[in-house]
C-alpha cells in the first residue's frame, strides 16, 4: 500500500516537472517574439504561446490540487460527521414559514444575533433567537427576510417552538442591531405606565410597528 502510494506521488512529481518545464521553455520562446517587437511579428503566435503557457500552468494546478484533495480526503470526511449532528438537529425542528407585508408583533420578544447576505438575494436575512433561550433554555428561532419591495413583502421563517414558561409582557420588546455585544445600540422599551396615554392598546401597537419596522436592516 505504501509502495503504490509512493509511486503514485513520485508519477505526479514527474509530470509536475514536465509541465514547469514546457511552460518555461514557452515563455522564452514568447520572450525572444516580444523582443523583436517588429511590425511583421504575427500576433496569433504571441497568443498561441500565451495559451500554452496558461495551460501547462493550468495543467500543473491541476496535478497539485488532486494530490491535496486525496491527501486531504479523510480530513474532509471527519468535518462533514463533526457538521452532520448540527445538520440533522436543524431538519428535526418544526419549521413554518410566514410571508406577510408589514412586520408585527407576534406575542414573544426576540433578539436579533445576525444578519447575512444571501447568494442572488437583493436583501439580507436577519437571524433572531428567543430572549429566553439562557434563562429558561428556549431553542426558538426565527429569521426574517425582506423578498419583495414594492408592495413590500417579507419572509419570516421559524424554527421549533416556544418552551418558555413565562411569554414577555406586550408592554416589553427587546430591539438590538446585529451586533449584540454593542449594548448602545440595544433598546429596551417598557410602557409600563399609569399614564392612560400608554395603555391605550392601539397606540401602543402602532408605536411597536414603528419600533420593529426600524430596527431591521434590510
Amino acid at each position: 500500500m505504501k509502495s503504490s502510494l509512493l509511486e503514485s506521488k513520485t508519477s505526479d512529481l514527474e509530470k509536475i516537472i514536465v509541465e514547469l518545464n514546457r511552460g518555461r521553455e514557452f515563455t522564452c520562446r514568447l520572450r525572444e517574439i516580444l523582443k523583436k517587437h517588429v511590425d511583421h511579428v504575427d500576433d496569433e503566435d504571441a497568443y498561441t504561446l500565451v495559451g500554452k503557457i496558461m495551460s501547462s500552468f493550468c495543467a500543473t494546478l491541476s496535478i497539485l490540487s488532486s494530490n491535496e484533495d486525496s491527501s486531504s480526503s479523510s480530513c474532509k470526511i471527519s468535518s462533514l460527521k463533526d457538521r452532520r449532528g448540527r445538520y440533522k438537529r436543524r431538519r428535526t425542528l418544526e419549521t413554518s414559514i410566514k410571508e406577510t407585508s408589514t412586520l408585527v408583533y407576534d406575542g414573544h420578544a426576540w433578539r436579533k444575533y445576525g444578519q447575512k447576505k444571501i447568494l442572488n438575494d437583493k436583501y439580507p436575512r436577519n437571524y433572531f433567537r428567543c430572549t429566553h433561550k439562557f434563562d429558561q433554555g428556549c431553542q426558538a428561532n426565527k429569521q426574517v427576510q425582506r423578498i419583495q419591495e414594492n408592495p413590500p413583502l417579507f419572509r419570516i421563517t421559524y424554527y421549533g417552538h416556544h418552551t418558555c414558561k413565562t411569554c414577555p409582557k406586550v408592554s416589553q420588546m427587546i430591539c438590538d442591531s446585529p451586533n449584540d455585544h454593542e449594548d448602545s445600540n440595544s433598546v429596551l422599551l417598557n410602557f409600563n405606565s399609569t399614564n392612560n396615554n400608554y395603555n391605550n392598546h392601539h397606540h401602543f401597537l402602532g408605536m411597536m410597528v414603528e419600533t420593529v419596522d426600524l430596527s431591521f436592516e434590510f
